[in-house]
């Protein structure tokens, strides 16, 4: 009779789930960072609107608002009325999985 040995079983089983778990935490940091510079970028984008709209550098308040891992901004300020300002920001994110693209747009009230 060939006796069966269950040793070594439940070694398998956890080197098992540690690669899942394993996966499943850096798909949740990869998520975070998106959500991060996603809002950084917002951020951004808010923060140039603030100061186009009370005559200060724009490029600058954007600058200084988006996230360390962002490359070079492309800015747009647009001023349709003699009231608003708009400013659109579109930076790329070099992530390790995937660069992505993400661009704002923030409108504001001109300050007298």
């Amino acid at each position: 009779m060939i006796r069966r040995d269950d040793r070594g079983t439940a070694t398998l089983e956890i080197a098992g789930m540690v690669s899942v778990v394993g996966v499943v935490v850096g798909f949740a940091i990869y998520v975070a960072t998106v959500a991060w510079v996603v809002n950084g970028t917002h951020t951004a984008a808010r923060e140039g609107a603030r100061a186009a709209s009370l005559g200060q550098d724009v490029d600058a308040a954007v600058q200084g608002a988006l996230p360390g891992v962002s490359s070079d901004p492309t800015i747009r300020v647009f001023s349709g009325t003699s009231s608003d300002v708009t400013v659109e920001i579109t930076v790329v994110y070099d992530l390790p999985l995937k660069s992505i693209k993400v661009t704002r747009e923030v409108t504001m009230r001109r300050q007298r």
